[in-house]
């Protein structure tokens, strides 16, 4: 008994579900970027999964049109056997507001100075892609800015991100030059080609425009210079190169330190060499032969390995 009661009320269930209907609206003004079952059906409509995603909104100032045979087939495949009753043609539409993007400009460009700054870099020239305004469906806004691209890049880009409230969003590519303030040592007087270097002076120059790699102080002493130099100009390896602090045959300082105890002992240079520059040197003791990096005027110190005991 209690089988066939429960037959008989799941077929009236059924029956009822079948038998149901749906009351279709005609236009939907969205309010939200996505557009659920509920918001296209008349009040009293009692759908499955009434909150169903059916779709995305338009984008603001846009709208799109659906069928409702279109729709009674989404509905078909959530399960539900009614008819859907109503025009048919739904439009759905997103309204617009214009926003002007003048009062975030200064803003704007503030902050993407601000992401600059922690790479190393400024902004240089006008910001290009800027846009008088945009359109959103609400006057609240927020935005966000995002830097494109690598550090090492004098042309850069960033994304403007500007949303409302309901989640309507518009991006905007902002194009823009940037440097790379360095100071660099420059020349503090015309020089010649084959002229030494014997004072210079700091100054910022963008690293972007440098031509060569710029000079350390210690290398700057004595350099030479390759060609004829400007007052002001940046002294780079284009346009200098680093004076000779040991030569080819002449005696040279051997330090070797080992804890808190550094000796002192000699040898003969087999080759010229600059700061940094490893070079032979020829114990006068022992006759032995070895390799050892430049650290000043007439001095080395270990970094060297046995060239004789390399070649056997």
């Amino acid at each position: 008994m209690k089988r066939i009661t429960l037959l008989l009320l799941t077929s009236c269930l059924a029956m009822t579900a079948l038998g149901e209907s749906l009351q279709l609206k005609d236009r939907h003004v969205c309010e939200s970027r996505e557009v659920r079952l509920s918001d296209l059906l008349h009040e009293g409509s009692q759908a499955p999964n009434a909150e169903r995603i059916i779709c995305d909104a338009p984008k603001p100032g846009g709208a799109i049109n659906m069928s409702r045979a279109r729709l009674q087939r989404r509905l078909w495949d959530m399960g539900w056997r009614g008819d859907l009753e109503g025009p048919e043609t739904l439009r759905i539409e997103t309204p617009a507001l214009t926003l002007s993007l003048a009062p975030l400009q200064d803003s704007v460009e503030k902050r993407l100075s601000d992401l600059l700054e922690k790479d190393g870099l400024r902004l240089e020239g006008e910001i290009k892609g800027w846009v008088e305004s945009v359109s959103l469906s609400d006057s609240r806004i927020r935005w966000n800015l995002d830097l494109r691209g690598k550090p090492g890049f004098r042309n850069r880009s960033a994304s403007l991100q500007i949303e409302d409230s309901k989640g309507f969003y518009e991006n905007v590519l902002l194009r823009f030059h940037c440097s790379k303030p360095v100071s660099v040592a420059v020349a503090s007087k015309d020089l010649k080609e084959g002229e030494s270097l014997v004072s210079w002076e700091y100054a910022e120059h963008d690293d972007f425009f440098l031509d060569g790699d710029p000079l350390d102080s210690e290398v700057l002493q004595d350099a030479v210079c390759k060609r004829n130099i400007e007052k002001g100009s940046p002294l780079t390896t284009r346009n200098l190169r680093a004076g000779l602090l040991v030569r080819e045959g002449r005696e040279v300082e051997i330090h070797l330190s080992r804890g808190s105890v550094t000796v002192t002992i000699m040898g003969v240079a087999q080759a010229d060499g600059v700061l940094g520059e490893r070079v032979s040197v020829r114990h006068m003791d022992s006759g032995e032969l070895h390799r050892y990096r430049v650290t000043g005027e007439g001095r080395v110190s270990p970094s060297y390995v046995n060239l004789e005991e390399e070649s056997s």
